[in-house]
């Protein structure tokens, strides 16, 4: 039986984003925070940028880089 990944097992969530964006950037970016995902990539289909954030980028010592 084939298990469901868990955050040990995740090393990047991507999304590619235009409608759900707000969603993306402050509802999914602290819930995978908080589960331990380490890097978190959102393709901002909206200003045609890639958002970058690298643990832990829920305070103030993450990483979080943007390239348009």
């Amino acid at each position: 039986m084939i298990d469901h990944p868990t955050a040990g097992d995740i090393l990047l969530v991507i999304e590619i984003s235009s409608s759900t964006l707000k969603y993306d950037q402050e509802i999914k970016l602290p819930l995978y925070a908080q589960a331990g995902i380490s890097d978190y990539w959102i393709f901002n289909l909206v200003d045609s940028c890639l958002e970058s954030y690298s643990e832990p980028y829920q305070d103030t010592q993450g990483s979080r880089n943007v390239e348009c």
